[in-house]
């Protein structure tokens, strides 16, 4: 079944702070569309006279479709500059990074036409915020847009990939690969310019079982080990045999998932917080003779890719009400 808007989902990561701490492994919390304070939190007037040159959040882009497909060739991206004068940029993450971690990552962004194109021109140039943050470089792939909004069906947008890049100040100077199929206009920022962060595939993935056992197999070929896009966390699991039939579960990041058998009954430890399995292991794949002390280990990747947003507020910004940006992400489905 194809992959539907409602499949799309972020996550809190574990850890919420402004320390080096900040970030890691995905967590549970499902952040809520159009809602004050969903990623950063407010800002307060000291805060705002005082200026920050950078606050992060991660999150999880989560593909939870129940029956398995995958989000191909996904991007996110930021979709608008924020109307008030703090900036958000994007940066690539990891499912177990910390702020700490971070080390003047590549950073994406949004800017705005600054001069009017006619269709077929194979350069534009754009405003940004803050031309110190080349968040256009060679080898993006980009999507320019006149629409009022991601979702309006009137309007146009297209997507090219860099070939080259100039900075004179704010402004970038861009070649593009193809012309460009529409005109676009810069008066009133009607076009905006957002540089995309590839995500690849949105799809949970098992790693290939290694067994340790002089008489025991696993048959992955036939019977596979299953991870579950909505119930996978990334995990390192190790089954360990009690007897010649009965083992018990360890996950690097669960610790004990309970116990399990070879005799016909499949193995699905339950992931709580979603009501889906964290993996499934089909007990027909078991095969010659295990004895005590046996070990299968296996690796689960989760359908979800862990991204960062920095929160830049300059001096002195004035308050604003109802300040937002768009986070987009857009991918394909069979």
């Amino acid at each position: 079944m194809p992959v539907q808007r409602t499949d799309i989902v972020n996550l809190r990561s574990v850890t919420v702070n402004d320390t080096n701490l900040n970030g890691g492994e995905m967590g549970t919390i499902q952040i809520v569309d159009n809602v004050s304070a969903n990623v950063f939190p407010v800002v307060s007037q000291a805060q705002r006279i005082a200026g920050n040159s950078g606050q992060w959040r991660k999150l999880f882009v989560k593909n939870k479709e129940s029956l398995g497909s995958g989000l191909f060739n996904t991007f996110v991206y930021i979709e608008n500059p924020t109307p008030a004068e703090d900036m958000v940029f994007l940066a690539v993450g990891t499912l177990t990074d910390t702020q700490g971690d971070l080390s003047s990552p590549r950073l994406f962004g949004c800017g705005w036409l600054s001069a009017s194109v006619s269709g077929g021109a194979t350069s534009i140039t754009v405003l940004v915020e803050d031309g110190a943050v080349h968040i256009f470089q060679v080898g993006d792939k980009i999507r320019i847009s006149d629409k009022a909004n991601v979702d309006a069906l009137t309007g146009n947008e297209e997507y090219r990939t860099i070939t080259s890049v100039t900075w004179a100040g704010d402004v970038a100077t861009i070649g593009l690969d193809t012309g460009l199929d529409n005109s676009y206009s810069s008066v009133s920022q009607a076009t905006r310019v957002s540089s995309l962060l590839s995500l690849s595939t949105l799809q949970t993935s098992v790693g290939a079982p290694v067994v340790t056992s002089a008489g025991g197999t696993y048959d992955n070929t036939n019977f596979p080990i299953l991870g579950d896009n909505n119930g996978s966390i990334r995990q390192n699991v190790t089954l360990t045999f009690t007897s010649s039939t009965a083992f018990t579960i360890l996950g690097d990041t669960l610790g004990s998932l309970g116990s399990g058998n070879i005799s016909g009954v499949n193995c699905a430890p339950n992931n709580p917080s979603v009501g889906a399995p964290y993996w499934t292991i089909n007990a027909s794949g078991f095969g010659g003779t295990f004895q005590a002390g046996d070990t299968i280990t296996f690796t689960v990747t989760p359908s979800a890719k862990g991204i960062w947003l920095k929160r830049v507020i300059p001096v002195n910004t004035p308050s604003m009400a109802g300040n937002r940006f768009v986070l987009v992400v857009e991918g394909e489905s069979e």
